[in-house]
């Protein structure tokens, strides 16, 4: 049943959002075209033809002038930073000859499909399948998530790349083998170069090992994890030296120049100035902001509630390094929060949350069992 709701809401988001486009998607739309086999000025063409003449894009006041000969400097550069995301374009570039541009929505649709089935097992570690499922299409339905499931990002495959990564975590923890030590691994690899969001699962397997007894067999198997995440780190990290793609201080200067370019807040102040105001900013306000706006507050109480029930298991130093994970990354990309901190870090509060409404459920049968019971002994129906 959740696999057909997802395929059902995959679809659904697929027509709704038919030609709704974004800034990054021609970006990637011209590395597919690239790995067709098209020379970069021939890509180039291709896709601002077919951006002017039927997405989103071409009417957003935001993106005026990026698709023509004269792209605005900090929009021309920004290609130089999605080098080393070459995955989700090269998958796309197949589905290319028969669906065109079409193909990087469907991507996107069809990986947001899978991360619903991903978390459901996921979550089936936890809780039984009817509270798995509800909260398998929580995860569904979030609205951060919901609202871009269709856009031609590398969002959908980042996010079932890191609940794969997750899930092989938590299985090699709990039972340590070599088959689910190499899916965690891949697994990194594989969201590094679709998104470079390889802190994640490295800060996750560094919480397990933190929260895990001393001399224990699971803390050792964190501590392979953690070696293993990192391998893959320092070879993603090559792997963007050698592809000449950005660093971390580039990413920041983009960013910045960006924000000169649309004259946004804190951008005349310098690049540390603005760089600091705009962390603070991030860590605040706009994680309040987010969690007023998308009406999360039950959602996070459930979350503290599970955290609660399960601060004695290595899901929860996960979750501690999860989180580090995602402030790690409001200081390189302090821009977007919800794409860095919402987003990677939803999945954690709905295993929480599920683990709480599994609680309540406990609790509720309980108490209907007692009441009935005592119903029962006053009618007579029992002498104890």
């Amino acid at each position: 049943m959740v696999a057909v709701i997802a395929a059902l809401v995959a679809a659904y988001r697929l027509h709704h959002d038919r030609a709704l486009w974004s800034a990054d998607g021609p970006i990637y739309l011209r590395m597919a075209l690239e790995d067709r086999g098209l020379n970069p000025a021939a890509a180039l063409a291709v896709t601002d033809r077919y951006v002017l003449a039927g997405t989103s894009e071409a009417k957003n006041p935001d993106s005026q002038g990026f698709y023509g000969p004269t792209p605005p400097e900090h929009y021309r550069t920004q290609a130089a930073l999605f080098v080393t995301r070459p995955l989700y374009p090269a998958v796309a570039a197949l589905l290319l000859p028969r669906f065109g541009p079409f193909a990087l929505k469907i991507v996107s649709a069809v990986a947001y499909a899978l991360v619903t089935l991903v978390f459901f097992v996921l979550l089936l570690r936890f809780v039984t399948p009817p509270i798995a499922a509800i909260g398998g299409l929580a995860l569904l339905f979030s609205p951060e998530i919901e609202s871009i499931a269709a856009l031609p990002l590398t969002d959908m495959l980042a996010l079932l790349f890191w609940i794969v990564a997750l899930l092989a975590l938590i299985a090699y923890v709990d039972r340590p083998a070599i088959a689910t030590l190499a899916a965690f691994a891949v697994a990194t690899a594989l969201l590094a170069i679709t998104r470079p969001a390889v802190y994640l699962p490295f800060f996750a397997a560094v919480g397990a090992f933190a929260a895990l007894p001393r001399a224990s067999a699971a803390r050792g198997a964190a501590l392979k994890a953690v070696a293993a995440a990192f391998v893959v780190a320092l070879a993603f990290g090559a792997y963007t030296l050698l592809g000449h793609g950005p660093g971390l201080i580039e990413q920041l200067r983009w960013e910045y120049a960006w924000q000169q370019t649309l004259h946004e807040r804190f951008a005349s102040h310098g690049l540390a100035v603005w760089w600091l105001l705009s962390v603070l900013v991030a860590s605040v306000q706009d994680v309040a902001i987010g969690i007023y706006k998308d009406n999360l507050l039950l959602l996070l109480a459930l979350a503290v509630l599970g955290a609660m029930r399960a601060r004695r298991s290595p899901f929860f130093g996960i979750a501690l390094g999860c989180v580090a994970g995602a402030l790690v990354a409001v200081l390189v990309h302090p821009l977007d929060t919800i794409r860095t901190v919402t987003i990677p870090l939803t999945p954690i509060a709905i295993v929480f949350a599920a683990i709480a409404l599994q609680e309540l459920a406990r609790a509720a049968d309980a108490d209907g069992r007692i009441l009935a019971e005592e119903d029962f002994d006053a009618r007579g129906g029992s002498t104890t």
